[in-house]
């Protein structure tokens, strides 16, 4: 498929290319040749194909289990200005837009028309959804210079985003509209939701309008039709270069991916390793076994330069009491069994010890729960007070390579399902952009409005995991720093560690 792809960047015939993409063996290469076609001008629309999560739920990690396939190929196609769509209508439909209206505008402020008030309820509905922002304010009032001109034209009812032409003397004035839009710098895309005009030459006027809007501006210009306009006047919309649609959600869908389309993150190319992930890398190949135990894992990943919870071995009693004494309660106290990644699920955690005699009952739990279990130690740690528990980590996806995962974490990380995927390459200020977007963000930079910013330590957890993956990645599978602790300082702090190995083939015969 790939040789498909390098063909259709290279024929001077292809302006848009539409793939359907079951499986890529090499991600490597498929971002090389995304930023060719690029270089080219050739923008690329791709289906993925099997989205289902079979095969998913085998995965050990948190991390590997919320990546699943289908949402490392969206984080490939985002990070690399590859438009992304679920249909093979929205990806034909997609590359007829892009091929008809190439230009997009730096300016995805929405304007929306309409022939009816329901139509203007729709389309913004519709627009925030897919997060297109409404040109104006919140409620669709015009700023700047074109508010006081628009609010003195001869008009039937209040003129405001979505614009609903029927409060218009004359639809021409539209065009007005949009000249007086254009100067306070609102150049961005059009959707109209029409209906056939009561007369041809209402049909007409509203045809000139666009014509001469998209050749002032170049922004694309969706028209949405859901009766159809007749099909002479259809056949004028095409002959124009403006797309009719006769869908909704088809013609939104389009419109998302075309803003899509080009808008390529930041990379940084090959990761040059640290000295302490050198260090880190070197303690992980020195250990042995598939599954790393939490303290093994939070070792390595401290030499990385995470922060992670200090731990300390209490396998006995007489070691627990000391270690609680060192560390001071409130305590956790975790049973590490060979064999078991997640304690918490399997009940070998107990949280929030603040006495000696409630450490001693805890101890004799884990002890009762782990009778028979060989191998079995005993980890103690300080109870550390959050804000809110994140999970940060990392997955490989088969040929794509590796990816961070950041998200809400702790035991509801896998119910709550809020994550984001971020492919490895990425520079950490574009990661740092992308997840201040995001659902979850919303809560960190509610967070950081103060001396202390959560994101500044995020960023650097995540170059960390980056240098490990750049001094280790053959030997990672994935690596699970879940929770992180948000303190009520505003400090980050791993407390629990999980690192897998990468199964690697067996040398042949």
């Amino acid at each position: 498929m790939l040789d498909i792809l390098d063909y259709c960047i290279e024929d001077r015939d292809t302006g848009v290319i539409g793939l359907a993409i079951e499986a890529l063996a090499n991600g490597a290469r498929f971002r090389t040749l995304v930023e060719k076609a690029a270089a080219r001008g050739k923008p690329i629309v791709a289906l993925k194909i099997g989205r289902s999560p079979v095969g998913v739920g085998a995965a050990l990690a948190h991390s590997s289990r919320l990546a699943g396939g289908a949402r490392a190929y969206d984080a490939l196609f985002a990070a690399c200005g590859v438009a992304g769509v679920r249909s093979v209508e929205a990806l034909a439909a997609t590359c007829a837009l892009l091929a008809q209206q190439p230009q997009r505008s730096n300016d995805q402020r929405l304007i929306a028309v309409t022939t009816s008030g329901a139509g203007g309820a729709l389309i913004a509905d519709h627009a925030a959804e897919r997060g297109f922002g409404l040109a104006g304010g919140p409620t669709g009032e015009w700023d700047g210079a074109a508010c006081a001109a628009v609010a003195a034209m001869n008009a039937r009812g209040h003129l405001r985003n979505p614009i609903d032409l029927g409060s218009l003397a004359d639809w021409v004035e539209l065009d007005r509209i949009y000249q007086l839009l254009e100067a306070d710098g609102l150049v961005g895309p059009s959707v109209v939701y029409a209906h056939v005009a009561p007369s041809p030459d209402m049909d007409e006027t509203l045809l000139a309008v666009l014509r001469r809007r998209k050749a002032r501006t170049g922004s694309a210009i969706v028209v949405v039709a859901p009766d159809g306009l007749g099909p002479d006047l259809e056949r004028q919309y095409r002959d124009a270069g403006l797309a009719l649609f006769h869908e909704t959600v088809l013609a939104f869908d389009a419109l998302a991916a075309h803003r899509a389309a080009g808008d390529a993150a930041r990379c940084t190319g090959e990761i040059a390793p640290s000295h302490a992930a050198r260090t880190a890398a070197a303690r992980l190949t020195a250990t042995t076994g598939a599954v790393l135990s939490e303290a093994e894992s939070a070792e390595i990943l401290r030499a990385a330069g995470v922060p992670m919870v200090e731990g300390r071995d209490a396998t006995s009693l007489t070691q627990a009491r000391a270690a609680a004494v060192a560390l001071g309660y409130p305590v956790v106290l975790k049973a590490m069994v060979p064999g078991i990644a997640h304690k918490n699920a399997a009940g070998l955690v107990i949280t929030s010890l603040s006495n000696q005699t409630e450490l001693e009952r805890a101890h004799a739990t884990l002890m009762a729960r782990t009778q028979g279990k060989t191998g079995v130690t005993m980890l103690l740690q300080p109870m550390v007070p959050a804000q809110c528990e994140l999970i940060v980590g990392v997955a490989r996806e088969g040929g794509l390579g590796h990816f961070l995962v950041f998200g809400l974490g702790g035991i509801n990380a896998e119910p709550f399902d809020q994550v984001l995927l971020l492919p490895i390459e990425l520079d950490v200020s574009a990661m740092r952009d992308r997840i201040a977007a995001s659902r979850p963000g919303a809560l960190l930079r509610a967070l950081s409005r103060t001396d202390r910013s959560v994101f500044d330590q995020l960023s650097a957890i995540l170059t960390a995991l980056r240098q490990l993956v750049g001094a280790a990645g053959a030997e990672i599978e994935s690596i699970d720093l879940n929770p992180i602790i948000v303190t009520n300082s505003n400090d980050l702090v791993a407390v629990d560690a999980l690192i897998v190995r990468r199964k690697l083939p067996l040398p042949g015969p």
